[in-house]
């Protein structure tokens, strides 16, 4: 049986708290700090198109501003907590779309000062 799952975020020096609730355990908190100045937001989806929810937190670039750079998050059975998966390609899922027909993330990374395009299959998003 999967857990359910309760967040809540807020603000703390750059850090979200996330509550951690499985039928018959006892509750847990798993808090995770982010290097950065900007406003982080929380999004809710199925990133590992399986079912199951997980959650990314994302801000905006502290250059320009007009890049989102999000950080992805899935639970695990085996470790009981949220883990970050990474894109296939780049270090950050920068400007993160959700390709539910090719069941793909799609982000940007830049490569030689050249915006490329990054697809990362649903088989690659599976937390440890």
């Amino acid at each position: 049986m999967a857990p359910s799952v309760t967040t809540s975020i807020y603000r703390v020096d750059s850090s979200v708290k996330v509550k951690i609730s499985e039928v018959g355990k006892k509750e847990r908190y798993q808090v995770l700090t982010f290097d950065t100045e900007s406003t982080l937001h929380l999004a809710v989806a199925d990133y590992a198109f399986n079912g199951t929810k997980g959650f990314s937190v994302w801000y905006l670039d502290e250059g320009m501003g007009k890049d989102t750079i999000s950080m992805v998050f899935l639970f695990s059975l085996k470790q009981h907590r949220f883990v970050e998966i990474r894109p296939a390609c780049g270090d950050d899922f920068v400007n993160l779309q959700i390709d539910n027909v090719r069941r793909e993330l799609v982000s940007t990374y830049h490569e030689r000062n050249e915006a490329v395009l990054c697809r990362t299959k649903s088989k690659k998003l599976s937390p440890q």
